[in-house]
């Protein structure tokens, strides 16, 4: 494995157990569990770069470029429109002001980030 590829998986790691954390702290705040959805995004990002690191020599620089890299790779296109929901859900988690979540969203995201992880382990 390359090294830039596993500085990628040791970041995309850091977060996910960040994105856990803040998604369960006892007593946690609203706005805890939300940027969990946010920290959970960018694991996201960092295992999908190492994937495309290690196996296309890719490293997108953009969430457009990585999006479409994901769409048109056959191992990780099943990924995609989850992926999409968890870009959305951290732009809206960001950027609207007083954005709400459900807390089936921050399930959901958490899983979308656990699946992209083992699907991307599963691979290197």
């Amino acid at each position: 494995m390359k090294q830039r590829t596993a500085d990628h998986l040791a970041t995309a790691n850091a977060n996910r157990d960040l994105a856990t954390t803040l998604a369960g702290a006892a007593g946690g705040t609203p706005t805890a569990r939300y940027w969990s959805v946010v920290v959970a995004f960018y694991a996201a990002v960092h295992y999908i770069n190492a994937y495309l690191r290690e196996t296309q020599g890719l490293e997108p620089r953009e969430h457009g470029e990585r999006r479409r890299s994901l769409a048109q790779d056959a191992q990780l296109q099943p990924l995609a429109f989850r992926y999409r929901l968890l870009t959305i859900d951290a732009f809206d988690v960001r950027y609207t002001p007083n954005h709400r979540l459900r807390a089936a969203a921050i399930r959901r995201s958490l899983q979308t980030m656990r699946e992209i992880e083992a699907t991307v382990t599963s691979l290197l």
